[in-house]
This record gives C-alpha cells, structure tokens and sequence, in this order.
C-alpha cells in the first residue's frame, strides 16, 4: 500500500479554511461563478437509478466548499452515499467528507451535507464536478433538486460570491404494452379500429382509428 507523507502545516491550514467557510469576511465577487446541479431535467421511471453531479462552472482558486442538497423524499432515496468529484482532487489530496443523508430530514424532504477541502495552496480553477450523488425513484410525480447554503471559499480564505442551479425531474410508472390487434370494429371516421392493453391502465394510448375497417 502506498503512503501518502503529509506536512502537519498543510494539514492545518487545510483544517482552518474550512473552519473559516462559515465566517468569512472578504468576498471575491466573481458573478459567473455558478455551483448547480448536473443534469437540471431529465425523465425517468419509478424503480430505476440515475445520477446527478454537483458542478462548478468558472471557479478561481477554489480551495473549499459545502452545500446542502435537499431532494422529495416521497419520491427519491438517496442510493450508497454522495462520492466526491475530481475538480479538487485533480490538484492534489482534499478532505472530503458527508455529514448528512437525513431521508426524513423533515416531512417533505430529505437533505445531503457534503463538503470538501484542498490541500493544495493554490487551489483549482475552472469547471468539474464537486460531488455525485445517486438516487432511486420509489413514487410517479414531479420532483426537484434543490442546492442550498452552498459556501465556496478561495485559497486566500475569501468566500466567493456564487449563483446556484436547481434540478427538476419528472418520474414515471413504467409502462408495457401489447402488440396492437385489430378489433374489427369501423371507428366513426371509417378506419379499422386498433387495440392494445398497457400496464399499468391507461399508462399508454391503448385504442387507435388506422387504415382500413376489416368487418
């Protein structure tokens, strides 16, 4: 197994950025510096999985950062844990950490708290991801993904102003049908009549006027 030699210094000052995140002064203001949630939309069935990331865009020396994602408990479960991404990382070795996947934070909504901190003097500039989170639909309806209290801090401990991106998802009952079939029964436009039974009911169209009446 590899060991990883860490300077006690770099352990500190790493320690004291993130302490600091929650009562920082100096405030870089950098208006297209965005953290949001990655996709924004999307479709998916009850019972599958899928993936969102929390992303940076146009980040400057960003040393640390914590947000808290809140998501429809009715309708999502958050699957394992949130993993970190690469943005920090890629600079060098980070503290990163959850301190929260509550599914019953309160009677609507579960929350993440997720943070992370780099040990890298310079810190990292640009676009990546900062977290990933899986979750799994359990309920049909429409949902959202909401970023919250989300702090971004620079590696000389100034936080840095932000704007933020939310989610919204629409989950489905998945639906299976049979082969259409042909009724012989003339709809009242003249075609033949067409029919098919989807799961659950209704889920699909499931009768259609098409091409010739076979009575």
């Amino acid at each position: 197994m590899r060991r990883i030699n860490i300077n006690k210094k770099n352990i500190i000052a790493s320690i004291l950025i993130f302490a600091s995140i929650l009562s920082i002064k100096n405030i870089v203001s950098l208006d297209n510096t965005k953290i949001y949630v990655n996709p924004s939309n999307g479709s998916y069935n009850v019972g599958s999985t899928f993936s969102v990331n929390v992303d940076v865009a146009n980040a400057n020396k960003l040393s640390a950062w914590d947000f808290k994602l809140y998501y429809d408990t009715k309708l999502l479960d958050v699957v394992n844990t949130a993993t970190e991404g690469t943005f920090l990382s890629k600079v060098g070795t980070t503290f990163y950490g959850v301190k929260e996947i509550k599914d019953n934070y309160n009677a609507t909504h579960g929350r993440i708290w997720a943070y992370a901190v780099s040990m890298n003097q310079d810190g990292a500039s640009g676009s990546g991801t900062l977290a990933k989170i899986n979750f799994k639909v359990i309920d049909q309806g429409t949902g959202n993904i909401i970023l919250s209290e989300t702090k971004l801090s620079d590696n000389s401990v100034n936080k840095i102003s932000h704007t933020t991106g939310n989610g919204k998802y629409d989950f489905k009952q998945s639906c299976t049908c049979t082969a259409w079939k042909a009724s012989y029964i003339c709809c009242s436009t003249g075609k033949g009549k067409w029919t098919r039974t989807c799961t659950p009911k209704a889920c699909q169209v499931e009768s259609k006027c098409e091409g010739a009446c076979f009575v």
